[in-house]
């Protein structure tokens, strides 16, 4: 039989042209979903940037975390601030509609702050198959911890940042940080708030920030050179995680020889080189100057220089432990250990490590440890690094030199005295790292 193949031409044409059309609309959602892929990957970065900026305005209150956050934003993604968050004190509404297609949705609470940015934009090609749009999100939660140069850790006591008669205390920015002071006792009302300037006097308090997880007394007073923002949360220790010093520190790196046990020094005129090691006191009285090798001193029953004459004590690459008489046992809470008691007529000039576990750290007592420091000096007391004391009173009075420390504090509470100035210059270089590793997280979704 003769096939009369000419009755099947271009029977392939149909199903071809119905081919080519399912795979265009399959390519065109591909080539939109991969846009629209990598629209939520730059979202997420921005969210996470708007997070973290944020963050770093927590001790300013959760107005001006919503507008810094914002403003990141904006940034970022290329639009236009709204006007209803125009400024750190006017950014109020929670739900913004912005730019082309944005949705911003900013909610302090607490201390969280919940971000979430919705973008819905026209698709390029599925649209000839009926997906005219698509949306992508993100969403970023972050921890709000104001960061600071003076940080007053004890959750409870009145009077937790005390400045007497006609004291003043000032934060210095030299760096553009924005850090100040945060005080986080909730103490608060009826002359017993957790941040106090002695009614009726002078003395001032001046920060670029000034955050308090209670009160502050006066409560409307131009002796504070921002007003005080209270209310927030309580805040984490910025040292919390800095490992106490045991029986396997070295004491003196990079060497790390083992530690020796160096009992009590006493000296009353000269100078007097000391190393590095385990002491129960040192005394030093008269015109006492002592030179500390580089390392870490753990002493167990005390620093303590009061005299009228002129002890000086110098070194750098130096950190002081101030334990208890247990150690390498760690103090019970609230144990009275070795104390820092530096008065007289003479100066205290030290420079923290620059390196290893401890960089930074000028003093650090056990976290436990209630004994009272007090940097009392005529001579001036010029301490470079970080000052650790969770549950210690620091009392701070120098008629020497106003040279500012270039410290950070984190203590449970400091009074600086009447008619005496504390002035602290934070270099970042010269601290713990775990100050500025503290202003770069947050992040916890």
């Amino acid at each position: 039989m003769r096939r009369e193949r000419g009755r099947c031409r271009g029977q392939i044409l149909p199903l071809a042209a119905i081919f080519g059309v399912v795979l265009c609309g399959f390519a065109a959602i591909a080539i939109d979903l991969g846009a629209a892929s990598a629209e939520r990957r730059d979202l997420q970065t921005a969210s996470d940037a708007a997070g973290l900026a944020g963050n770093r305005s927590a001790a300013k209150g959760p107005t001006a975390v919503k507008y810094v956050a914002m403003q990141y934003l904006a940034k970022d993604l290329g639009f236009a601030p709204p006007a209803t968050c125009a400024s750190v004190s006017s950014c109020a509404p929670t739900t913004f509609s912005v730019g082309s297609g944005y949705t911003v949705d900013l909610r302090p609470a607490g201390s969280m702050l919940d971000i979430s940015v919705q973008h819905t934009r026209r698709t390029s090609l599925a649209g000839v198959i009926g997906f005219t749009s698509t949306v992508s999100g993100a969403a970023t939660r972050v921890r709000l911890t104001p960061t600071c140069v003076l940080c007053v850790l004890d959750p409870t006591a009145y009077d937790s940042l005390f400045v007497e008669g006609s004291g003043n205390l000032t934060v210095l920015d030299p760096t553009g940080t924005g850090d100040g002071i945060v005080v986080n006792s909730d103490a608060s009302g009826g002359g017993n708030s957790a941040l106090h300037l002695a009614s009726g006097q002078s003395g001032t308090v001046t920060a670029p920030s000034i955050t308090v997880v209670g009160g502050a007394d006066p409560v409307s007073s131009g002796r504070y050179s921002t007003p005080p923002v209270t209310g927030i949360p309580h805040v984490l220790d910025p040292l919390a995680d800095l490992p106490a010093v045991d029986a396997s520190t070295c004491l003196d790196r990079p060497a790390c020889t083992a530690q020796v046990t160096r009992g009590s020094v006493t000296c009353s005129s000269g100078t007097r080189t000391l190393d590095p090691g385990i002491y129960d006191a040192i005394t030093p009285t008269g015109t006492c100057n002592l030179a500390l090798k580089p390392g870490i001193y753990v002493i167990k029953g005390g620093l303590s220089s009061n005299t009228d004459a002129g002890v000086n004590i110098t070194g750098a690459g130096v950190m002081i432990y101030l334990a208890c008489s247990g150690w390498p046992s760690q103090c019970a809470t609230n144990q009275t250990g070795a104390g820092l008691n530096f008065q007289g007529n003479g100066g205290i000039a030290t420079k923290a490590p620059t390196s290893g576990p401890y960089q930074g750290m000028a003093i650090f007592a056990d976290r436990n440890n209630a004994s009272a420091m007090q940097l009392q000096s005529s001579g001036g007391v010029v301490v470079s690094g970080t000052i650790y004391g969770a549950s210690a009173l620091l009392t701070y009075s120098s008629n020497g030199p106003t040279v500012p420390l270039n410290s950070a504090f984190a203590v449970g509470r400091i009074t600086v005295q009447s008619s005496q100035n504390l002035t602290i210059s934070y270099d970042p270089s010269a601290n713990s790292p775990r100050f500025t590793t503290l202003r770069n997280q947050g992040i916890i979704r």
